[in-house]
């Protein structure tokens, strides 16, 4: 899960070096940066927390990939997680394919949340450093999951990751439900996806990939279903403004990515 709001707050650097007011400062807990100049505009929900420093001393660098860094009092939990993942075609890609700087901490409650940060330039923007926080649930697939949002994030602008962030949550919950499959273990599926309509939805959009449907009405009415599903479910998912679903970006082109060269994923 990823929490984005509408909210703009505005500060300036307060030297020329570049020194800003803390970000912690700011009603939000998730924040987007963005650079202009010595201008830095920041979008987030209330709550408080800026990204972690990864050159931080309390942060240990993850063995199989260093741009992964594990905050000092998680590693124990965290790198048997993630050794464990490591051992499948696409969980395994998704760990060694991240390239900006990750840092992950554990020990927070409620749910897990991925905060991203981006700076924007004239032509794009550039997603500097991502930090994930693991709630209550500490397993496979909510680490997977919030793994996978930091890859989403690439090739977007903020607006636009902002602006499908629904659609974010079903690929990402894709991603693990085709995990867990492919293990064998099935257990919370119904819980995670919303009950048995859920996870035929879910089911429904891995049996498009499978078949290269994809981009059809089928997997679009799927994907739909799968949308519906997670509003239904209440709490975050059932905002609207918070969690924008984007009728022109119903795809799992991250998704398909990853599973570009794991074959037991598509057959």
């Amino acid at each position: 899960m990823t929490i984005l709001t509408s909210d703009i707050v505005a500060w300036w650097s307060l030297t020329k070096k570049g020194s800003r007011i803390a970000p912690e400062a700011l009603s939000a807990q998730i924040l987007i940066r963005i650079r202009r100049s010595s201008l830095v505009v920041a979008s987030g929900g209330g709550g408080g927390g800026a990204s972690s420093n990864p050159g931080s001393p309390a942060n240990t660098r993850y063995r199989e990939n260093e741009n992964i860094m594990l905050a000092s009092d998680s590693r124990e939990k965290l790198e048997p997680l993630l050794d464990s993942l490591r051992q499948d075609c696409m969980a395994g890609k998704i760990i060694g394919s991240i390239r900006g700087n990750v840092t992950i901490r554990t020990g927070f409650f409620g749910s897990s949340v991925m905060i991203p940060t981006a700076y924007t330039f004239e032509g794009g923007a550039v997603w500097d450093d991502f930090e994930i926080r693991m709630g209550s649930r500490l397993d496979d697939i909510t680490l997977l999951e919030e793994l996978f949002h930091t890859h989403q994030c690439s090739g977007k602008t903020p607006e636009e990751y902002r602006g499908m962030r629904l659609n974010n949550e079903i690929e990402a919950k894709l991603c693990w439900y085709m995990y867990r499959l492919k293990i064998g273990n099935t257990t919370g599926f119904e819980k995670n996806l919303g009950g048995s309509e859920g996870r035929d939805a879910f089911n429904n959009l891995y049996e498009c990939i499978l078949s290269k449907d994809t981009g059809t009405e089928r997997f679009n009415d799927a994907y739909r279903d799968a949308a519906d599903v997670l509003r239904s479910m209440g709490g975050s998912y059932a905002n609207v403004t918070r969690y924008p679903f984007s009728e022109t970006a119903m795809q799992v082109d991250v998704l398909l990515s990853m599973i570009a060269d794991c074959p037991e994923y598509k057959n």
